[in-house]
């Protein structure tokens, strides 16, 4: 029937007829009902467009797309303008820029291709809407590549009382076999309280995802929220393989959009990628040049106004799905948290988001060297923010590699009060293979704790545990936040309050350093290198734990424990150093707390190194605890104080006294003990060392 050439602006539609449509430079074509290139009865061979296309507007719902294709289009190329018709109201919706239920063998843009615009209350129209297949397996460089701009409509007017939405820049409910996209894909604007639209929203399945470029959420209207950068959600209406990625690897940008603000509470950022429920992502890939984020949340409030508050910053990396393997080695960070408009009497800041969140199943997690996973700073103005978590697990990691850098977000600064820091490592699931003893966490990296806002606010723990890890190992750096300004606490390097079955230090675990006194107060407490209050099975110390150092202040801050467990710990090897922190500046009346503050229970503890309180302290205060076997042929500088029966046998150095309490047995074998010995009743002493100018104290 012949090619056809519009080199003139003409209405719409143009109704295809088996072969190929061009429009050029020159040419434009104007509205349609049924769009304005329709392929309803017959296929396009080629359909390359270097003017524009324009959807008709206020279409009532009939259509109004730019492109409509129930059939077979072999080559879409666009390098030009393609548009969806304007909507107006809930009954006049804006229509697509591309609606395809048949098959587009390979779509191309190198131009712009835009949703409608949503007026009056009507959301955004999505860019392209895929209902079919885009791609064939069996063609070569068949699928959807992008390197212009692929954008969601904007919802440009709505009603007070009406939350309008941005259209999504992708939306497939069908089958996309490769989308590469080297520029540009964006969810529209939202208006008043609409969500920013999505930039790809997948329900159905695409085998390949790779970009190089940005994919983005929509901004969030007045109050509204951002838009999620990339969503993967499973939908029953299609079950199977709904919500499917085949692999996904970006070298790009994939962002929430940045929350509204406005009068009152502003919209929380949206997150930067989720893999929702009942989804499905084969391989993640984040390389070296990537970036996850969530987006920003908006501020709250007005400079005149109370009771603003600043939202929330979106997450980077959501999983309620399933992830086989995600690799980074770029970065994942959550959104900043918003501000309230300072300064505000009853207004707080939003909390920063967290880096990556984890409700579903991660197989493998791991972060390259050049890799990072950060939690957003928190807020700061009237009541600062908290700092959110780098990793949040809630769920099942099988195993987590380290190799770079975990971190909590700073808490925001408040005019009243600081936020806490956020944590490096938040574990409330489980990670390993409880069944096989296999994965864990193994860190040979940096794990940090946020740092407490200024205001007083403490410092995150760099891992924090109330689930199960089977195991955790360090060979790199785990440490906690120091405490914010006007005497904020040191978090803790690793706290733990359910159960880590092994756990093996080769390197360096510290609390973090307490915060600062305020105008001659006192400074913050230094952090624990280890807290525990309930199960470690067995733990092994060829490196270095530390406590904190307290923050400088009058008085200045107690220096923290290197240990400090109030619950189980199976059985104890140390063959490298454990010791508490210093106090703070300004403490010389201070003594500081042990280096080991054991007031659980520890099994069987051998010390072949080095236990270091040069503070004036006790190495060891087991007073309120128990250790049933305990044996030192290390050092341990500092005193000993003993719980009842407990059995202490020697043949190391002790720099200090010894105090035993009822029923202890010492049988010392060619160690030293400086200090002297103070016993109790039915206890059990034997000597063959050389105990030097020690004296025993019967009680």
């Amino acid at each position: 029937m012949g090619n056809q050439t519009i080199k003139t602006v003409v209405n719409g539609p143009i109704l295809s007829n088996g072969d190929a449509i061009k429009v050029t430079a020159s040419g434009g074509i104007d509205g349609g009902l049924s769009g304005a290139v329709s392929a309803v009865n017959f296929s396009i061979t080629t359909l390359s467009n270097y003017g524009f296309i324009d959807g008709q507007d206020f279409s009532s719902g009939l259509g109004g797309q730019g492109v409509s294709n129930l059939q077979t289009i072999n080559l879409l190329l666009n390098a030009g303008k393609i548009t969806g018709g304007e909507g107006a109201g809930s009954t006049s919706p804006a229509a697509q820029a591309i609606s395809n239920f048949g098959n587009i063998i390979t779509l191309t843009n190198t131009g712009t291709i835009t949703g409608g615009e949503g007026v009056e209350g009507a959301d955004g129209g999505a860019a392209v809407a895929n209902v079919g297949e885009i791609g064939s397996a069996g063609v070569l460089g068949s699928g959807l590549h992008n390197s212009g701009s692929i954008l969601g409509g904007n919802a440009v007017s709505g009603t007070f009382l009406t939350a309008a939405f941005g259209g999504a820049g992708v939306f497939n409910f069908g089958t996309i076999t490769t989308l590469t996209n080297t520029g540009t894909i964006g969810g529209g604007a939202g208006a008043h309280s609409g969500h920013g639209g999505t930039g790809i929203f997948n329900q159905g399945v695409i085998t390949a995802l790779s970009s190089s470029g940005k994919i983005t959420g929509g901004a969030g209207g007045n109050i509204g929220p951002g838009g999620v950068g990339l969503l993967n959600s499973f939908t029953a209406a299609l079950g199977g393989n709904s919500g499917t990625i085949g692999t996904l690897t970006t070298s790009g940008v994939i962002s929430g959009g940045a929350g509204g603000g406005f009068v009152g509470a502003g919209g929380d950022g949206g997150d930067g990628l989720v893999n929702a429920v009942k989804s499905t992502i084969d391989e993640l890939q984040v390389y070296a040049h990537g970036t996850i984020l969530g987006g920003a949340g908006g501020q709250g409030g007005a400079k005149s106004i109370s009771l603003g508050v600043g939202a929330n910053g979106g997450v980077g990396l959501s999983n309620q799905g399933t992830i086989t393997t995600l690799t980074n080695g770029g970065k994942i960070d959550g959104g900043l948290g918003g501000n309230d408009a300072a300064p505000n009497p009853s207004g707080r800041d939003g909390s920063g988001g967290a880096g990556l969140t984890n409700s579903g199943t991660i197989d493998s997690l791991q972060v390259f060297l050049s890799g990072s996973i950060a939690g957003g700073n928190g807020g700061s103005a009237t009541l600062g923010g908290q700092g959110g978590t780098g990793v949040n697990n809630s769920a099942l990691i099988t195993i987590l590699t380290n190799r770079g850098t975990i971190t909590g977000g700073a808490g925001g600064t408040g005019a009243q009060f600081g936020g806490a820091g956020g944590v490096g490592v938040l574990n409330s699931g489980t990670i390993g293979n409880l069944r096989t003893g296999a994965g864990g966490l193994n860190n040979g990296g940096h794990i940090y704790g946020g740092l407490g806002g200024s205001g007083g606010a403490a410092g995150g723990g760099a891992v924090v545990n109330s689930g199960t890890i089977s195991s955790l190992i360090n060979n790199g750096t785990v440490q906690g936040g120091e405490g914010g300004r006007a005497g904020g606490q040191g978090g803790a390097g690793v706290s733990n309050s359910h159960e880590i079955k092994t756990f093996k230090n080769s390197s360096n675990i510290f609390g973090g350093r307490g915060g600062t006194g305020a105008r001659s107060s006192a400074g913050g407490a230094g952090g624990a290198g280890i807290e525990n209050s309930a199960t470690i099975t067995s733990l092994t110390n060829s490196g270095t734990i530390g406590g904190g150092d307290g923050g400088a202040g009058a008085p200045g801050g107690a220096g923290g424990q290197g240990l400090d467990n109030t619950g189980s710990i199976g059985s104890m090897i140390n063959t490298g150093v454990i010791k508490n922190g210093s106090a703070g500046a300004l403490a010389a009346d201070f003594i500081t707390g042990a280096a080991i503050d054991n007031s659980g229970s520890i099994g069987s503890f051998t010390n072949d190194g080095l236990i270091e309180n040069s503070f004036g302290g006790l190495a060891i205060d087991s007073a309120d605890g128990s250790i049933a076997s305990f044996i030192n042929d290390g050092r341990m500088e500092g005193g000993v104080s003993l719980g009842a029966g407990d059995a202490l046998t020697n043949s190391g150095q002790i720099d200090g006294g010894l105090i035993l309490a009822r029923a202890d047995t010492l049988n010392d074998e060619g160690g030293t003990i400086s200090g002297t010995i103070d016993t109790s009743a039915n206890d059990l002493i034997s000597f063959s060392g050389h105990d030097g100018s020690a004296e025993i104290h019967e009680d």
